[in-house]
């Protein structure tokens, strides 16, 4: 499917607000103003799904488990899971455990973002958390954000504000933060 265009959309109190599934093969997603907050996931890309343009513009992902949530495959190359993502003027603001999850993803820009107040109810917890899975990835770049608050709980070991750890048989060049 191409060009997919969601503007001023409101889905909130759902488990998750935006779900994309397993078996979707998209280019050029796009969400401009909206509203994706108090779900399990406010937008959801399942592992096996492709996506090839991911743009959001605007709006926000807040009190969520998970604001965006890009998930992979521990056994498989997610190198082309996700990639030309951008995010623009987004607020990922009180999600439990992440504001931005991602397992895989390549070529993507965050510019004036903000994401506050995310990560307090797990030992691993961060605004923005690349862990990227199997496959090998590049041009990362996050800019002109606020990133502040995130993972203050005493009982976080491991994480922050933005936290990049790549895992096994993962290779990442060019992060630019």
């Amino acid at each position: 499917y191409e060009n997919i265009a969601l503007q001023n959309v409101r889905s909130n109190q759902h488990q998750i607000g935006v779900h994309v599934d397993a078996s979707a093969v998209l280019t050029n997603l796009s969400l401009t103003d909206c509203q994706l907050n108090i779900c399990g996931n406010g937008l959801l890309i399942e592992i096996g799904a492709v996506v090839n343009g991911l743009t959001i513009t605007g709006g926000n992902m807040d009190g969520n488990n998970f604001g965006l949530s890009v998930a992979a495959n521990n056994t498989a190359d997610n190198s082309n899971a996700l990639k030309n993502v951008n995010i623009t003027g987004t607020s990922f603001l009180n999600n439990t455990y992440f504001g931005l999850l991602f397992n895989a993803g390549q070529d993507i820009v965050l510019d004036g973002i903000t994401v506050s107040g995310n990560g307090t109810a797990t030992p691993t917890a961060a605004g923005v958390y690349f862990t990227w899975r199997m496959g090998t990835y590049s041009n990362i770049t996050l800019r002109n954000s606020v990133i502040t608050n995130n993972a203050t709980n005493p009982g976080i070991t491991l994480g922050g504000g933005v936290l990049v750890r790549p895992r096994a048989n993962a290779t990442v060049s060019g992060v630019l933060l």
